[in-house]
């Protein structure tokens, strides 16, 4: 399922997630342009290649299953959506970043184009983090029209080994032009729903079930939001965020948080006791 918050888009399922930030500017430049669309569709076509694997009595061998490959589904779903756009004078117009993550046993398949972010974390720390892409200074790599990024030529591509109990964090822009990576981990580790973190000189084969069962995702998302959209409303000299630093590294004045769409998705990787039978 695909679900759109304002000009981002994400969609979750129990072997995935994915995050669309669409980009604003193109109000800015183009009368009637919709980025919200592509954030949408792209999300869609995404989850929907995902899908297809749900349905055991689909055709497909079962190498098609274990082989997936986040870069070639992402390039799938792009050009699909640029033909949900259409052609011509008549066709949509708008852009958007994207970063889709699933997993194969215990492996993340990670792809990403743009400044949409990636976090997992373990024990109370970040093992692991995607880059961001930027052609310049607030200007990233995007999907859609007339942009020469593509999945294929331009994606990130990551594959993470993850353990039970790893946490999961995707966000769009908007949650970290706002938050320092420091500032979520505080806000993972200190949360009253989150388990208490494991020493790191601790050694599990797999993590307690019972830390799995005390960590609620939806809290600890709706935690970073809040925190996130703090920041984005002031301008108060008091406040520092990244995407204030970068500013200033451009040689511009700015101060405080970025007001933009944020949207956040939160994952626990667990062991599926009822996983489909693929044959």
């Amino acid at each position: 399922m695909c679900v759109r918050v304002g000009e981002d888009a994400y969609y979750v399922r129990r072997d995935g997630l994915g995050v669309a930030d669409g980009v604003g500017g193109w109000a800015h430049v183009v009368k009637g342009s919709n980025a919200a669309l592509f954030s949408s569709r792209i999300m869609h076509h995404c989850a929907a290649q995902l899908d297809y694997f749900d349905d055991v009595t689909n055709d497909y061998n079962i190498n098609e299953y274990y082989e997936l490959d986040a870069v070639k589904l992402m390039q799938v779903a792009c050009e699909r959506t640029l033909e949900d756009a259409g052609k011509g004078a008549d066709r949509a117009v708008g852009s958007t970043t994207a970063l889709i993550a699933f997993l194969r046993d215990d492996e993340l398949r990670v792809a990403s184009l743009g400044d949409t972010s990636l976090l997992v974390m373990r024990n109370g720390h970040m093992i692991f983090r995607t880059e961001e892409q930027q052609h310049s200074f607030n200007f990233p790599y995007q999907l859609g029209s007339d942009s020469k990024d593509t999945p294929e030529k331009d994606a990130g591509n990551w594959a993470v080994k993850v353990r039970e109990g790893d946490l999961v964090i995707l966000g769009s822009d908007g949650i970290f032009d706002n938050l320092f990576d420091e500032d979520i981990l505080d806000i993972v580790n200190t949360h009253p729903h989150n388990h208490t973190p494991i020493p790191a000189q601790t050694h599990f084969t797999t993590i307690p079930r019972a830390r799995i069962l005390r960590t609620d995702p939806h809290e600890i998302a709706n935690a970073v939001l809040a925190r996130a959209r703090d920041i984005s409303l002031d301008s108060g000299p008091t406040v520092t965020s990244p995407f204030q630093e970068r500013a200033v590294k451009e040689g511009l004045y700015y101060q405080g948080g970025k007001l933009d769409d944020l949207t956040i998705v939160v994952g626990i990787v667990k062991i599926a006791e009822d996983s489909p039978d693929r044959r």
